[in-house]
């Protein structure tokens, strides 16, 4: 059986988001089954954003999609030219557009194997039983000093940064919440607010690929976090 990674506060997916990522799935597996090697003649292997009907309403399946690893976000070039490249964000633009992986396809391929259609009550609640969504939290790992996000890692530490780790382990210890307070230790001779700040700046700066961004709230007091 193929591993999720559990969203915070994980539950299980009801029939409308069922219908929505199928259909999602569905599209981007015959776009890159019908496309020509390189991505040029009838299809290209990814669907745009902007050609998308749920358009929108399908933002969060899609962030989800990119948390499990199953679809790639790209910023599609110029049609029959320039090959997509990695948009290194999670805000959807003009030009985004979706590339199904490997991990996407087997996960298809097992999750929506059952009988599906829309008046079946009792498959919908199969499915959603084994297709878990949730908050779509970064995860700091203190044992292994990684942070990541869903499947992306984010950041390994290979040298001490202390302000930074403890940072993110409030954070974690706390279940990423929207805002939390300074957790840096007070120190002789250093201004705090300073130190929030730098820190957060040193945190952003080092973040590959930047899926996430830190910041403070204009006090020099509390921390907090957005996808990016």
């Amino acid at each position: 059986m193929l591993v999720q990674v559990l969203p915070e506060q994980a539950r299980r997916a009801n029939t409308d988001e069922l219908h929505t990522m199928r259909s999602l799935y569905e599209r981007l597996l015959s776009n890159r089954r019908q496309a020509h090697p390189e991505g040029r003649g009838l299809s290209a292997p990814y669907v745009l954003y902007q050609q998308l009907p749920e358009q929108g309403q399908a933002d969060e399946a899609l962030l989800w999609m990119i948390y499990e690893g199953h679809i790639e976000h790209c910023l599609a070039g110029a049609p029959g030219r320039n090959r997509p490249r990695a948009a290194n964000s999670l805000i959807f633009r003009k030009t985004s557009c979706f590339i199904l992986t490997q991990l996407g396809t087997a996960f298809l391929d097992h999750i929506f194997t059952v009988d599906f259609p829309s008046d079946s009550d009792e498959a919908c609640t199969r499915l959603g039983a084994m297709l878990r969504l949730g908050r779509l939290t970064p995860h700091y790992d203190l044992d292994r000093r990684v942070l990541s996000w869903g499947v992306h890692i984010l950041k390994r530490f290979r040298v001490p940064a202390a302000n930074q780790e403890l940072l993110l382990r409030a954070l974690q210890e706390l279940c990423w919440p929207e805002w939390c307070d300074d957790p840096l230790l007070v120190a002789r001779g250093k201004n705090a607010k300073v130190r929030l700040h730098d820190t957060i700046k040193d945190l952003n700066r080092s973040l590959d690929p930047p899926l996430i961004r830190f910041h403070g709230d204009g006090t020099g007091r509390r921390v907090g976090w957005t996808t990016h």
